[in-house]
Parts: C-alpha cells; sequence; structure tokens
C-alpha cells in the first residue's frame, strides 16, 4: 500500500510538470527536472485531457502499479490487460481495511483448468485511477500481487500505456484522428475487453494476447512444438517474433495453454506478450475503433 495522490499531468506549452491533486503527497521528481521533460506527442495527438493522464510507477517485476482508493484508503493495483476475473485486492490488504467476506468465486486459468477459489469483498466505494469500476465487487488476489486491476474492470473506450514515461490515460471518447499505422483489434465474444493482434514469428502469423499481467511471454506448448521451437532448461526460444514493425528475441517464454479463452474465436492465442515486450513500447488500445497504435 502507498499514498494516494492521483497525479494528473498538467501540460504547459511542450513541458509535462506532474502535480500531487487531492492529497497533497510530494511529485516523485523536483519540478525543475519535470519542466524540462518534453511532453509524448500521443498526448496531444490522441486528445487526452489532463484529467484522463496518470503517473504510475512500477515494481521488481516490471509490472505498472496504478493508484486507487478502497473506502478512503490508499492501494495500489497492477495494471493487468489480462485480467478478465475481477477487480482483485490483496488479502493483506483486505485483512488491513477489514473487509469481510461476502461470498467466494472460483476462478479457473487461461487452459480451463480450476485454479483457486477465492473470497469476495463489497466495500463502501472503490476509485482506480479516478474511476469507479464497472463492479465495485473485489476478488481476492494472491499474497504476493498489490491488487488487479484492467480495462475491462474499468470500462474506458480506450487507453495509452507509456512504460518508458510511467504515464497512463484513460478515455471514454472516440479518438480525434485515424492513425494508418496501427494493428487491428480482433474482438472476442466472450471476453471484449481481452486484447488480440496478429504478430508473426519466424515469419508466421500468430494470435497474440497483450497482457500487462505478464512479467514474461507465454507460448502455448502445441503450437510450439508444431512450429517446431527450440526448448532450453528455461523455456522456449521465440527468435524472429515480430510485434509492431519491431523484432524481439525470447530466450526462455513461459509454456502456457490459452484453450479457454480462446472460445469463440477463428483461431486459438497461441501468445501472450508480457511487460518483457509491451513495457519496451508505448501503446494505444482503443476499443471503439477497434485498433492498437504503437507510438515510438
Amino acid at each position: 500500500m502507498v499514498g494516494e495522490s492521483h497525479r494528473r499531468i498538467r501540460l504547459t506549452a511542450l513541458a509535462l510538470a506532474l502535480v500531487a491533486a487531492h492529497f497533497a503527497l510530494p511529485p516523485l521528481a523536483r519540478e525543475d527536472e519535470l519542466e524540462q521533460s518534453v511532453a509524448p506527442a500521443w498526448i496531444e495527438e490522441l486528445g487526452y485531457a489532463e484529467t484522463e493522464i496518470y503517473e504510475f510507477s512500477r515494481d521488481y517485476h516490471g509490472f505498472a502499479l496504478v493508484e486507487g482508493l478502497i473506502d478512503g484508503s490508499p492501494c495500489r493495483f497492477v495494471f493487468d490487460t489480462g485480467n478478465m476475473a475481477g477487480l482483485a485486492i490483496n488479502p493483506a490488504t483486505a485483512n488491513y481495511l477489514g473487509l469481510v467476506p461476502v461470498g467466494a468465486v472460483q476462478l479457473y486459468d487461461s487452459a480451463g483448468s480450476p485454479a483457486d477459489r477465492v473470497p469476495q469483498y463489497r466495500p463502501d466505494r472503490v476509485l482506480v485511477l479516478g474511476r469507479q469500476p464497472v463492479d465495485p465487487l473485489l476478488i481476492e488476489s494472491g499474497p504476493g500481487v498489490p491488487g488487479l486491476a484492467g480495462p475491462a474492470q474499468l470500462g474506458c473506450s480506450r487507453f495509452t500505456l507509456d512504460f518508458g514515461r510511467g504515464l497512463i490515460a484513460l478515455a471514454d471518447t472516440p479518438a480525434p484522428v485515424v492513425f494508418p499505422e496501427r494493428l487491428k483489434l480482433l474482438h472476442s465474444p466472450d471476453y471484449p475487453m481481452m486484447i488480440l493482434v496478429y504478430v508473426t514469428v519466424a515469419q508466421t502469423l500468430a494470435l497474440a494476447e497483450l497482457d500487462t499481467g505478464k512479467s514474461r511471454t507465454c507460448v502455448d506448448p502445441d503450437w510450439a512444438e508444431r512450429m517446431g521451437l527450440e526448448q532450453t532448461d528455461r523455456g522456449i526460444l521465440l527468435d524472429g517474433l515480430s510485434f509492431g514493425g519491431r523484432d524481439y528475441r525470447i530466450p526462455a517464454a513461459k509454456t502456457v495453454s490459452f484453450r479457454q479463452i480462446s472460445s469463440g474465436l477463428p483461431e486459438p492465442i497461441v501468445l501472450g506478450l508480457g511487460v518483457d515486450v509491451l513495457a519496451s513500447r508505448a501503446f494505444t488500445v482503443d476499443y471503439a475503433a477497434g485498433v492498437v497504435l504503437i507510438h515510438e
């Protein structure tokens, strides 16, 4: 848990200054340093308002940690684009806040196998990045996870995640421009907020999920075998992975089945791109336009 600041980004000309909002915590960098920072082009290009842009930090896994409030107490959540289960809270945080379970829910992994059965909580008020979640009912995350929140819980029309600058923006309005360089977002009827795009591996098209809740890229074991990908003692070697106009070499991809979350799709998901890949880019997911934009 950390101090809640809901720091928002104030743009003056081409400069970027970060100011603490309602909770009067000190900024993470000196004001004179921040004033010299150039605002990323995507802020103006995509027409984000000042109140739609927030700062985030990263943990030792590389995950984006965003800030929120549960019944007035500050909490942190991993911004997890692959989280389709529900807004999640750390068990220690739930205990600290005195939340009492109101039920339990069975969770399943991406292959459809039963995972944990976890408690559910219903606090009086929840805010994450200044937004009320679609469903305020919380589930319990693993003990080593601060909490989990993603687009499926926050209900935004589009968002931009910039790992290099530690900025995230969420909006409910359409983007004001159409970019020629974009990836088509494949729609899942069962998980409409899941981020699916085609990438290539060794010049072969592959359906991939963009999952900021994965610390490392994952690959379906059956597909890896059919592709003849090299197995090392650490994982699967993914050489020649091309995503958004850039090539990557993943020395040790983790094997994971995506059978359950592939339901209703024209072909199965075979890759889950984690923050080992996604943190190298700034990208926008526009659900309304059905596209993913990659920003250099």
